[in-house]
């Protein structure tokens, strides 16, 4: 600053305060502009401004990055509209008509970078208008929110879609299906439901794991995928499951012809672990409108198929029939009755004698539930255990056994025989619940019996679906001081070695060796292996299944340790029992 001799100092502080004040404005402004742009970089959001009187536009440097653009290049009323994704174009243009007649908006919508990236912006305008209405400043922000987008988008499509396949799920199945129907029924067409399910995957999980399982699975989805129509949609709806809509069918051939395609695409040699396998599949068939005239009915109509398919034959194919749905109705009473038969105390247990081939008499029992009353008379257990194992009713039905098991027999060994032996069979669902060491050990202490004379059989299957956990809960089970015995011995998939891995006492053989044994020099032999296996392994071998002088005299040739079968004694009550051993004779 220029000053002149004569000037007065008041003069001079005034002109220095007065450049100090500006001073301080103009840093607070530059600070105030820095912070703003800190905040608009941190957050990602990008600023814009029009002065409609001057025409002049403003893009904030946060704007710029976002689209792409060099900050500080030059911008027209064209610059963002022409970075609108084409899709979205129509609906920005006109929100931004609104916005000049005084209308804020906010919008999500897509823009195209110049190199052809695509983003997700959530655009905000609000017009500024003057004492007389008139717009005259627009102003407006733009935050990228593709992440976001990006995000909402794949949880949007989980929502509909198999996570391990990308095929249509349950819900978006069904979804599909009733627009199928609803578009059918208006031109007189028909639609299919095909129920696929795969009778490997079971085996594979078990073999090579649950990853290789996946693998196998994602390559039948494609397979299938590939055998369709354009229109037609593949679904996955379970663990093995797919569910295919055939839409605008003229007849159901066209079903059987797809299915026929389906068939040999998964029969396709496969790589699968060490192997090259084949897989197969059941099919189930229903159709609109002769079978039903709604998704869920005609997914049901199409699984109750699959499984009458799978159990007649696996990798055959059934259409649906009426009859399908009355045994499916059948077959849910009888569940809901035997649930309310294992509650009410209905069921009872018989006994069938195991014969010791040392001493020839009896060393131990063999506990068999029956349910005599039940609303179809006699029901078999072939009929009603198959059914509580699915349901899960096996659990209370098992608990059930070892409680009436135990005290009956814990009687049985005070009264009359102290050292007789039970067995009681366990299901894979009882085995797999945490709770079965101290169920049994709760029955045994209710009915007082030494743990040392109790024999829990389990199948041979069990070993093989989760060898880790089967070893554990063998493990806990034997530290009760009970045995464990593997019944059905040698028809699993496992190889004979396989259960020195676990703490097993007992090997019985499967009574189809036995019944074999007379005729066949094969069954025969892996009779003898089997018996031969147990003595090495320091176990015990038990026949069950015999029914002939025979069969007891080869087997007691070949070492067998025990027998049991009707040759010796039906199964019976525990009174019939008790009569049984105090008239016991020694078997020849």
């Amino acid at each position: 600053m220029t000053l002149r001799a004569h000037t007065p100092i008041a003069e001079l502080d005034l002109a220095e305060r007065g450049v100090d004040s500006s001073m301080r404005i103009r840093r607070a402004l530059v600070a105030a502009e820095t912070t703003l742009h800190l905040i608009e970089r941190t957050a990602h959001i990008g600023t814009y401004n029009l002065d409609i009187v001057t025409g002049k536009r403003t893009w904030s440097d946060e704007l710029y990055r976002i689209l792409g653009v060099p900050v500080g290049s030059p911008i027209d009323s064209t610059s963002y509209v022409r970075r609108v994704h084409p899709d979205d174009l129509a609906a920005i243009l006109a929100l931004r008509e609104a916005l000049h007649n005084g209308v804020g908006f906010s919008r999500e919508h897509r823009i195209v970078l110049d190199d052809g990236t695509e983003r997700w912006m959530e655009t905000n305008m609000q017009p500024v208008v003057d004492a007389h209405g008139a717009v005259v400043w627009l102003f407006g922000t733009g935050v990228d929110i593709t992440t976001r987008k990006v995000a909402e988008l794949e949880l949007a499509f989980l929502a509909h879609h198999d996570a391990l396949t990308g095929l249509p799920n349950r819900t978006l199945l069904a979804e599909t299906l009733a627009a199928a129907l609803t578009a059918a029924g208006s031109s007189g067409r028909q639609v299919a439901v095909i129920y696929v399910d795969l009778d490997d995957l079971k085996r594979i999980n078990d073999t090579y794991g649950h990853a290789e399982g996946d693998r196998v699975i994602r390559r039948c989805a494609q397979c299938l995928t590939a055998c369709m129509r354009a229109g037609d949609v593949v679904a996955r709806v379970g663990g093995d499951e797919f569910v295919v809509i055939l839409a605008d069918m003229e007849s159901n051939a066209e079903a059987t012809r797809a299915v026929q395609r389906m068939r040999a695409a998964l029969a396709e040699p496969m790589s699968i672990g060490t192997v090259t396998m084949r897989l197969r599949a059941s099919f189930g068939i229903s159709c609109f409108p002769a079978d039903g005239d709604s998704a869920d009915q005609l997914i049901r109509y199409a699984d109750l198929a699959m499984y009458h398919a799978k159990n007649t034959q696996r990798g055959e194919v059934a259409y649906f029939e009426p009859s399908l749905r009355d045994a499916a109705v059948d077959r849910l009473r009888l569940e809901h009755e035997l649930g309310n038969a294992i509650a009410n105390g209905e069921l009872v247990l018989h006994y069938q004698p195991i014969i010791d081939a040392r001493t020839k008499r009896i060393g131990g029992v063999e506990a068999l539930v029956r349910w005599p009353n039940s609303p179809n008379g006699d029901t078999s257990p072939e009929s009603f255990i198959p059914l509580a194992e699915e349901t899960g009713l096996i659990v209370p039905l098992g608990a059930f056994v070892l409680r009436e098991a135990t005290r009956a027999i814990a009687e049985l060994q005070r009264t009359a025989r102290p050292e007789l032996r039970l067995a009681v069979n366990l299901s894979l669902r009882q085995l797999s619940d945490d709770a079965l060491p101290a169920t049994v050990e709760a029955a045994l202490a209710r009915a007082g019996m030494p743990p040392n004379l109790l024999d829990l059989e389990i199948t041979e299957t069990y070993l093989v679906s989760d060898p880790a956990r089967a070893a554990a809960q063998l493990g806990r089970l034997t530290r009760l001081g009970i045995r464990i015995a593997v019944d059905n011995f040698g028809t699993g998939y496992s190889a004979l070695t396989f259960v020195r891995q676990f703490p097993a006492h007992l090997l019985k053989l499967d009574r189809w060796f036995v019944a074999e044994i007379e005729r066949s020099e094969a069954s025969r032999t892996i009779a003898a292996a089997i018996i031969d296996l147990a003595c090495k392994l320091g176990m015990r071998s038990v026949a069950e299944g015999v029914e002939t002088a025979a069969q007891h005299r080869l087997l007691d040739e070949l070492g067998c340790d025990a027998f049991q079968g009707f040759y010796y004694a039906p199964p019976m009550t525990a009174g019939d029992l008790r009569d049984y051993l105090a008239s016991e004779r020694r078997v020849a």
